[in-house]
């Protein structure tokens, strides 16, 4: 059978065909990273369906759920963190960013800067000035999980104090907080069409599949 690619080349419909492939493309090579960040294939498949969950009832987008995710599990299951604990700082942390009132760039930008500084195992520097212009609102609720008046949180972090652990730590004790505040949230234009980016780009990736790219 033919593949996406073929298909498309075969009716001529260049842009589509190049949005359609890119967007596969772009899905796979997330697949890819998940499965290096997971150590069995059962984990590989819980944790597709369970980054789309939290994809979907954050209104993020999964390719930035997914890309925290592949960057802060192998951080924190080196201090014992189980596959859960993770998921759950990953929600927290998407939520906690939009009660900060970030747009869905914002956010984005938002979640790249703390997966790169949970790789790194400490959040200092620019990622941390990042997320803080971000959503001063985190910030609060950072603080609050660390038990340190807001204020200090710089100074935190320019000793290098704000650890991947730590941080985390701090995340999962306010975690219902932050889900009881985000449940007031009104569902947006944006959000919307978010989830429904990301249905489908997942219906073109099925797709791809199907045709035997």
């Amino acid at each position: 059978i033919a593949s996406l690619r073929n298909v498309f080349a075969s009716i001529g419909a260049g842009a589509l065909a190049k949005q359609f492939v890119d967007t596969s493309d772009k899905l796979n090579l997330l697949d890819a990273r998940l499965k290096l960040a997971t150590s069995s294939v059962s984990e590989f498949k819980s944790q597709q369906e369970k980054l789309l969950q939290i994809s979907l009832q954050s209104y993020t987008a999964i390719n930035d759920t997914v890309t925290l995710f592949t960057k802060l599990n192998p951080a924190l299951k080196q201090v014992g963190a189980s596959t859960e604990q993770v998921n759950n700082v990953v929600a927290t942390f998407v939520k906690g960013l939009q009660l900060g009132g970030s747009s869905v760039q914002e956010a984005s930008s938002a979640i790249l800067q703390f997966s790169q500084a949970m790789g790194s195992g400490v959040l200092r520097g620019e990622e941390f000035n990042a997320i803080a212009e971000a959503s001063p609102k985190l910030m609060t609720y950072l603080a609050e999980g660390l038990g340190v008046a807001q204020g200090q949180l710089r100074k935190m972090a320019e000793n290098g104090e704000l650890t991947a652990s730590k941080v985390s730590n701090a995340l999962l004790k306010v975690k219902d907080t932050i889900d009881k505040d985000f449940a007031t949230l009104p569902v947006t234009v944006a959000k919307a069409m978010t989830n429904l980016s990301t249905a489908t780009s997942l219906m073109i990736q099925d797709i791809d599949k199907t045709l035997g790219a």
